[in-house]
């Protein structure tokens, strides 16, 4: 296995592995990568994203060229010279097409995970309202073959301004005139950028790659309100399907915390009493009940809820509401 796509592995490991030791153990191997090459983690996990073979290589089959294509935004298929589109290649008749065959199912088979972690990390990105440098946009985002498609389905701020991404890779206003370059690009959130223009848009495009246009925004909720409620153990693994982390678990593995990283504006913590456990089955745990939630820059320093950020502060409320 070659070093990048060994750090592939490492990369989606960090974000999606159970354990939460290894999910750290990971995370801190790429800091020391990234470090290396004088990136942040984030940048490094860009150019570690899969092309899956989009950007142009063929599937040789009976003397017929297939190409790569995505549909749906989530499924590898393969088209003919006509257009035509298939997902598995004609019955094979001899050794040298099973083997190309069966190239193409492992291919198709082990996207399904790289494509729905590649999705998730944008989310996130969006959740955390990453910047990226216009240069680093075109080169890194729009230009790579599998995050380039993604890009063409989600609204982007540009500095101050709002636009999509035609397909030719050019950031373009809602009446398809071309925006000039931004010094700034991060991906749109309903929280703080006005979607109304983008109806129509919207409209053609289908469904987006996750939820954005018509995510929920909750500004004017205090996240202290579930502080001292109680809820079934099961509930607190929706948390965790939403960006949440247990701590490390103590004695008799027995688990008291979740956080919650929002990247540069720090972490939210969220204390249960009595604990559930992390071997056992979370549907014979009895009820935890929330004593502490807690927002913690990210120097360590206790904060208050009322300075989160707007996108922040809807993204908390947003995850929380999977306990009600």
């Amino acid at each position: 296995m070659n070093t990048e796509r060994a750090l592939g592995h490492l990369s989606a490991l960090a974000r999606n592995a159970k354990s939460g030791p290894l999910r750290s153990h990971a995370a801190a191997a790429l800091d020391r990568v990234a470090a290396d090459r004088g990136l942040l983690p984030e940048q490094l996990d860009d150019l570690l994203a899969p092309d899956l073979g989009l950007d142009g290589d063929q599937v040789e089959y009976r003397n017929v060229s297939y190409a790569v294509d995505l549909v749906d935004t989530r499924e590898l298929v393969l088209r003919d010279p006509s257009g035509a589109r298939l997902s598995a290649l004609p019955k094979a008749a001899n050794d040298e097409e099973k083997a190309a065959a069966s190239a193409w199912n492992s291919l198709r088979r082990k996207a399904k995970p790289m494509i729905a972690d590649q999705i998730a990390r944008l989310e996130e990105a969006m959740v955390v309202q990453r910047r990226w440098s216009g240069g680093d946009f075109r080169s890194r985002i729009v230009a790579h073959p599998l995050l380039g498609r993604f890009a063409r389905g989600l609204l982007w701020a540009l500095d101050d301004r709002t636009a999509a991404i035609d397909a030719l890779g050019d950031p373009v206003d809602p009446a398809g005139g071309l925006i000039g370059d931004a010094k700034w690009v991060r991906l749109a959130h309903p929280a703080v950028d006005d979607f109304t223009p983008w109806t129509t848009w919207l409209a053609q495009r289908g469904e987006q790659p996750f939820i954005q246009a018509g995510r929920e925004v909750f500004t004017g909720e205090d996240p202290s309100v579930y502080w001292q409620r109680t809820v079934a153990a099961a509930k607190l693994f929706g948390l965790v399907r939403r960006g949440w982390q247990w701590a490390p678990s103590g004695h008799r593995a027995v688990r008291h915390q979740l956080f919650r990283p929002f990247g540069p504006e720090g972490r939210v913590a969220l204390t249960i009493d009595p604990g559930t456990s992390a071997v056992t089955d979370p549907k014979a745990e009895p009820e935890q009940t929330i004593t502490e939630i807690t927002f913690e820059s990210a120097a360590g320093e206790l904060g208050v809820f009322s300075d989160l950020p707007v996108v922040t502060r809807s993204e908390l409320i947003r995850s929380l509401r999977c306990l009600d």
